[in-house]
C-alpha cells in the first residue's frame, strides 16, 4: 500500500509547498505507476508542480534560481568561464569522469580522479593553483600515476613536462631498475644523451656505458647491488681490492652469489 504524505505548508530548500497537485500516471509494457506532485512556490516567486519524491530526497531545492545565482557569483568573483583556468578546471574533470571524452581511457579509465576540494569548487582550484603564468603553461600532474590534487599539480610548459616525464622514466639494466635521472647521475652521462640513445635503438647496457659520440666505444657493464649500493663490477672490484676479470667471471659465468664473490679474495 502506498504511503500518503501531507506536505502542505512545509519547506524544502527554497520551495514552500502550497497544496497537492494533480498526480501523473505512467504506463509501460506490462506496468503502470502513479506519481504524486505538489504545487510549490519558490522564494523567487516561481510556481511549479514538483515531484513528491524529489522534494523528499532533496533532489529539487529550487526552481533553478539557486544554481544560477551560484554560477553568477563564481563568474563575478573568479571571471568564470571567461578564464583559461576555468576551462582547465572543466577539462580536468571531463578527462576523469566523462565516459564520452576521448581522453577518458588515459585518465578516468586508469583510475585518475580529481580531489574532493577541487571537483565541485572552482574557487578552491584557483586558490590552490593560482593563475596560469603564461599562455605556454598548462596543468601537469607531477606524479603521472597520481590524482589531480594540490600537492601533485603545477603549471608547467611543454618542455618542463617533457623533462619531468623523461626523468621519471624507469630503466632496467642487469636486473637493476632506476629512473633515467638516477642512471644519469650514477653514470655521469647526460639524461638527454641516454634518452636519445635508447630512442635510436641502443641496448640499455650500451646506452649507459658508451663514451659520448662514439658508438664504437660501447662496452657492456654489469651493475651489482650489494649492501644497498649499486655500482659497476669495475667499481666494486676497485673498492674491494679484487681483480676485475676474476670478480666478473665469478658473477657472470660461475654463478657465485654476490656476497661470496665480494668476500672471497682474488688469487
Amino acid at each position: 500500500m502506498r504511503k500518503h504524505y501531507e506536505l502542505a505548508g512545509q519547506k524544502f530548500g527554497r520551495w514552500t509547498v502550497i497544496e497537492r497537485a494533480e498526480s501523473k500516471h505512467y504506463k509501460g509494457d506490462g506496468w503502470w505507476a502513479t506519481v504524486s506532485y505538489w504545487q510549490c512556490q519558490c522564494e523567487c516567486g516561481t510556481l511549479r508542480a514538483v515531484n513528491q519524491t524529489t522534494l523528499l530526497n532533496g533532489g529539487s531545492q529550487s526552481c533553478g534560481c539557486f544554481h544560477k545565482e551560484r554560477a553568477s557569483e563564481t563568474h563575478k568573483v573568479h571571471g568564470g568561464s571567461k578564464q583559461v583556468e576555468y576551462s582547465t578546471w572543466q577539462s580536468m574533470k571531463q578527462r576523469c569522469y566523462d565516459f564520452n571524452c576521448g581522453c577518458y581511457p588515459r585518465y578516468g579509465g586508469r583510475g585518475i580522479t580529481v580531489c574532493d576540494r577541487w571537483r565541485e569548487d572552482y574557487g578552491a582550484f584557483l586558490e590552490d593553483m593560482g593563475q596560469r603564468p603564461s599562455p605556454l603553461h598548462s596543468i601537469e600532474r607531477i606524479a603521472n600515476e597520481g590524482n589531480y590534487e594540490p600537492n601533485n599539480c603545477r603549471w608547467a610548459t611543454r618542455s618542463e613536462q617533457a623533462r619531468n616525464r623523461r626523468s621519471s622514466r624507469l630503466i632496467t639494466c642487469d636486473g637493476v631498475t632506476k629512473t633515467l635521472a638516477e642512471w644519469a647521475e650514477l653514470t655521469g652521462i647526460g639524461a638527454s644523451v641516454i634518452d636519445t640513445r635508447l630512442a635510436r635503438g641502443w641496448e640499455v647496457s650500451d646506452a649507459l656505458t658508451a663514451l659520448a659520440g662514439n658508438p664504437r666505444n660501447r662496452r657492456t657493464t654489469h651493475w651489482i647491488t650489494y649492501e644497498g649500493e649499486t655500482k659497476s663490477i669495475a667499481e666494486w672490484a676497485e673498492l674491494k681490492g679484487l681483480d676485475y676479470g676474476c670478480l666478473k667471471s665469478r658473477i657472470t659465468k660461475l654463478g657465485w652469489t654476490i656476497e661470496r664473490a665480494m668476500m672471497t679474495p682474488s688469487r
